[in-house]
């Protein structure tokens, strides 16, 4: 459903130039001569509407850097089969499926697509049949699931993808076939000989295949496990290979049954990870061992990123890595001169352990082993942010000046958020003239949106009586918006701004052009009548296929502005007469009249555009609402350009000025 709000007529004065306009409603009766005739024409074909409903599962298979599965309810075919869907991750620029493809659930892993790990990835489909593209799910206000995505790909790498091992004295050399590198390139690889629970790091680092197992026992079958690294952490499985080392051609007894008179080193200096008899703690690692790493696991992450260590869990468990079986494991929480920890024994079956509540802030967390007297190296620092506050809204602006607004000024709202949000969150304020506006998220800390002053609205001082959530804006911890009262202090917007809304047109009385080398801006007239509205024929040379506007609105995009500026420079070239034609899509929903003031804004603003952008022909403009009785499609929110030259331009302007 498009949003809804009342837009209403007028002309926009520019100091440097004047405008000759005369307005009023109905459908545009044109004598001959002038360019624009009314009569009937088939309405255009239709494209199909919006898919809604959707629901988007995000996980990390073996050997991905993720992937997002895409369900959703098609819409209304527009009475041609729907054939194709396009997708984008901008909501700009759309791709089609290569092959063809209408069968649900989309996949898209994000290896394959190029998307960055880490961080929030919307999705966007457009349905395609013979007729054309439909709209995209995006700007679906107040439907259902109007806008998806999800954080993929933590930024760990894959597991090798092949992996063979060859025998040596003690040793295996594994080579292997890197996985994906997670968005990060590996550095190293680390491996297990103890069925996966402790894991050693290579020393020197290497990231080349082939790479050496020290440790093996000779006449062993042994599981070697691998995984892989980069800057941001172990890849989360390992993959497997077996072998069996046999030294120089027969088996090397192993280093338990060697006789006490060789010189087999001390159990010390046994590789840290090594298992030593069952039922006791692995041997203490030499200087060498691995210091343990702290991690904030994933129940305790509440924040959009899986990397980013922000959370509102303020009382976090901690994970360590590489900590040694049968050790005591101490984490260490430290934040200004406050303290917090935890302990646990490390064994295959416990690997962290849970901190008392700890304040909002940030939070350097680390961990250390020791038995009996041996103590091993502390961590490095983890840092954590703990952030439990919900997002709100601290005040209310506008950078519109003080003064009377009329039908038709248009008031930008900003609402300012006391932290962070991600993207996609909305509020809808109630101003004190009655009328709602709809304000979403254009930078980390604020929401705007653009209230149009309509007949009828009246006050000695704009303010925002109350605003509710639309699309709950959440912070980047995870925490939700969750009241919604008015920020403290004066309510008006803007604070000491004096601004009087009066409800009243502008001035429409013509004013005569004093400068030859000005262009003449025109809204032409138009006469009501009690037949049903047909679509105009449109003549005169074809300047642009159309600028094409999102629901709702009036206010041009980067995209159309491009456009714009091309046609610009076409008629920099010439002279004679631009015809800018407005109109609307028929929803079922908006009203003929919402639809015709939208239509003629639109083409209002493609007008006002042009001049200020110096074209010095005289522009016309019009807007003629939805022209079909049936639903329309998105080519329908569109304005037309259209060029004549002098000889029809007189003509037209005396008959467009008179009415």
């Amino acid at each position: 459903m498009e949003h809804r709000g009342d837009i209403g007529n007028r002309v926009q004065r520019s100091p440097l130039r004047r405008v000759i306009a005369t307005i009023t409603l109905g459908v545009a009766l044109v004598a001959p001569g002038i360019p624009f005739t009314s009569g009937s024409v088939a309405s255009a074909a239709n494209t199909p509407l919006r898919p809604t409903n959707f629901s988007m599962s995000c996980t990390t298979p073996m050997n991905s850097t993720g992937q997002a599965s895409l369900t959703f309810t098609p819409g209304s075919d527009g009475g041609s089969p729907i054939t194709n869907y396009k997708y984008s991750f901008d909501n700009i620029t759309f791709t089609a499926f290569d092959p063809p493809t209408t069968t649900q659930p989309f996949v898209f892993d994000f290896a394959a697509y190029n998307r960055p790990l880490g961080v929030m990835t919307y999705i966007y489909l457009k349905a395609v049949n013979a007729n054309g593209d439909g709209e995209s799910n995006w700007g679906n206000v107040g439907g259902s699931n109007s806008q998806v995505g999800c954080t993929l790909g933590n930024g760990l790498p894959s597991r090798p993808t092949t992996a063979t091992a060859t025998a040596g004295n003690g040793s295996a050399s594994v080579a292997f076939t890197a996985g994906s590198n997670g968005g990060s390139a590996i550095t190293n690889y680390k491996y297990s000989i103890d069925g996966g629970v402790t894991y050693i790091a290579l020393s020197p680092a290497s990231a080349t295949s082939p790479i050496t197992i020290p440790g093996l026992t000779n006449g062993v079958l042994t599981t070697i496990y691998l995984k892989a690294v980069n800057a941001n952490g172990d890849s989360p499985t390992a993959r497997t290979v077996t072998v069996t080392p046999a030294g120089s051609g027969s088996p090397v007894a192993p280093t338990t049954t060697v006789a006490p008179t060789t010189t087999v080193a001390p159990k010390t200096t046994v590789a840290p990870g090594t298992p030593d008899a069952p039922g006791t703690p692995d041997a203490p690692g030499t200087a060498s061992s691995p210091s343990t790493k702290p991690d904030l696991v994933a129940s305790s992450d509440s924040g959009i990123s899986d990397t980013d260590d922000i959370t509102f869990d303020n009382s976090p468990t901690i994970s360590v890595e590489n900590r040694i079986n049968g050790y005591k494991v101490k984490v260490i929480a430290v934040k200004d001169s406050k303290t917090m920890s935890c302990t646990f024994i490390a064994s295959p079956k416990k690997s962290s352990c849970t901190l008392g509540t700890l304040s909002d802030g940030v939070w350097s967390v680390r961990s250390q082993q020791s038995l009996g007297d041996v103590t091993l190296p502390k961590s490095t620092v983890l840092k954590i942010t703990i952030d439990t506050v919900d997002p709100t809204v601290i005040s209310f602006t506008t950078p519109v000046a003080n003064g009377e607004k009329k039908v038709g000024d248009e008031i930008k709202i900003v609402a300012t958020v006391g932290e962070n949000i991600v993207p996609g969150g909305s509020i809808t304020v109630t101003l004190d003239t009655g009328v709602d506006v709809v304000l979403t998220q254009t930078t980390a800390t604020k929401m705007e949106g653009i209230y149009v002053v309509k007949d009828g609205d009246s006050t000695d001082g704009l303010t925002v009586d109350s605003f509710v959530k639309t699309s709950v804006p959440t912070d980047i911890a995870g925490n939700v918006m969750t009241t919604t009262k008015l920020p403290k202090g004066k309510k008006n917007i803007g604070g000491l701004k004096d601004i009087v809304i009066s409800g009243t047109s502008k001035p429409s009385t013509p004013v005569e052009d004093d400068e030859d080398d000005e262009p003449t801006v025109l809204e032409c007239k138009t006469v009501a009548t009690t037949k049903k509205p047909t679509a105009p024929v449109l003549v005169g040379e074809k300047l642009s296929n159309g600028i094409i506007f999102d629901p709702a609105s009036p206010q041009l995009d980067s995209v159309d502005k491009k456009e714009l500026d091309r046609v610009a420079k076409v008629m920099a070239k010439r002279g004679g007469l631009v015809l800018i034609s407005g109109f609307a899509r028929n929803n079922g929903v908006d009203s003929a009249e919402f639809l015709k003031n939208l239509s003629l804004a639109r083409a209002r603003n493609v007008s006002k555009y042009l001049v200020a952008k110096g074209v010095r022909v005289s522009v016309r403009y019009e807007g003629y609402g939805a022209v079909t009785k049936e639903i329309g499609t998105s080519v329908q929110r569109k304005v037309d350009l259209r060029w004549i030259d002098d000889a029809a331009k007189i003509e037209s302007e005396q008959k467009c000025s008179a009415k």
